[in-house]
Formats: structure tokens, sequence, C-alpha cells
């Protein structure tokens, strides 16, 4: 009975030990549906449209010859990975970067919001409203301001960010259509390039 109970404690330590890495969630459970943690993004609109956002925050790479080429930052109402058919959202908010193929290093710092040039690394920005049927996209065009990445890893990017943009609706050289989005991002790496 003795060797029993030894066999017994043994085959459940052994068990036990087994099943520890897994339920960390580490990066070498590549078989859990759920794999990916969802990251966390807020910002408030104000200006022509008055409104506070909130959700999942994550981030896709473009590498090309491994070199990272592309990002783009996204807050949406769910992640990627959460969503189904009946998935259905009031807003999108992107902010991207893509210097036509080269190079580019997202480190700490902080940079500009606006149309992107070739001279540095700077990032776009995007915001979507939909009410029903209803759509109106909101762009850097003439406008912008800043990304003040904080941290940044293979596996996440935490910034700060304000910037202006101007409804799609009004032509570049008129006043009007006018927001600025201020908040905060907790973005983790989401796809295959991570």
């Amino acid at each position: 009975m003795y060797k029993l109970s030894l066999f017994s404690l043994i085959f459940c330590l052994m068990a036990f030990l087994s099943c520890s890495d897994n339920m960390t969630g580490s990066e070498d459970d590549d078989d859990s549906e759920n794999s990916v943690e969802t990251g966390t993004g807020s910002f408030t609109v104000s200006g022509d449209l008055e409104a506070e956002y909130e959700g999942a925050a994550y981030y896709t790479v473009m590498r090309l010859d491994g070199e990272l080429v592309s990002v783009r930052i996204h807050i949406a109402k769910a992640h990627p990975s959460d969503r189904d058919d009946s998935y259905s959202s009031t807003y999108s908010f992107l902010l991207m970067t893509d210097r036509d193929g080269e190079p580019i290093n997202v480190s700490p710092g902080t940079y500009q919001v606006e149309q992107p040039t070739e001279d540095e690394l700077t990032f776009a920005a995007y915001f979507t409203k939909r009410e029903g049927d209803d759509v109106t996209g909101y762009h850097t065009r003439d406008h912008g301001g800043t990304l003040t990445i904080s941290s940044s890893s293979d596996q996440m990017i935490e910034a700060t960010f304000e910037f202006t943009l101007q409804d799609d609706d009004h032509p570049s050289n008129v006043e009007g259509g006018l927001i600025t989005i201020s908040g905060e991002i907790n973005a983790e790496c989401f796809g295959i390039n991570c």
C-alpha cells in the first residue's frame, strides 16, 4: 500500500509539473486557441465629435527579408482572435507607418503623426465612426500631432498620443470637420510576423 501511495504521489507531482508551463500562457504553447493576450487602449475624441472609447489594442507588422518595414497599431471593440461572424463595431482606430519597403525601427521616442514623409519615420492616423449605415472617416491630411512611445519590444508597444484629424468629406483647404484624439495604448503584437 505504501508503494501505491508513493507511486500516486509521484504521478500527481509529475502531472502537475508537466502542465505548469501551459498554464502560464508561455510562448511555447502554440496549440492554445487563446494564446494571444489582448492589450488595452483608450482615447477621447473632441471637436466636431465628442466621445470616449476603449477596447482591445494590438499591432501588426510586415517584414521584408527579416527587416521590419510596416507597423499598424489598432484599437478595436474586440480583439481579432475574439471576433465571430456577428462582430460589428461603431468605430475603428489606426496608426500606421510604412516607408515603401525600407527598414524601420520603432523604438521609444516621440514621432510626428502626419502624412508620411520619406525623410523621417512618421505615423499616419485614421479614425472611422459608424452609426448604422452612416460612416464618417477622418485622417491626418494637413493636421497632426505626436505619438510618444514609452516602451517597445517585439511583442509590445506602450504609448500616448494626441493629434488632430479632419473629416474626409471636407476639402483640406477648408476649415471644419476637425477632431482631436488623445489617449494611451498598451498594444500587443498579433499575427504571423510577431
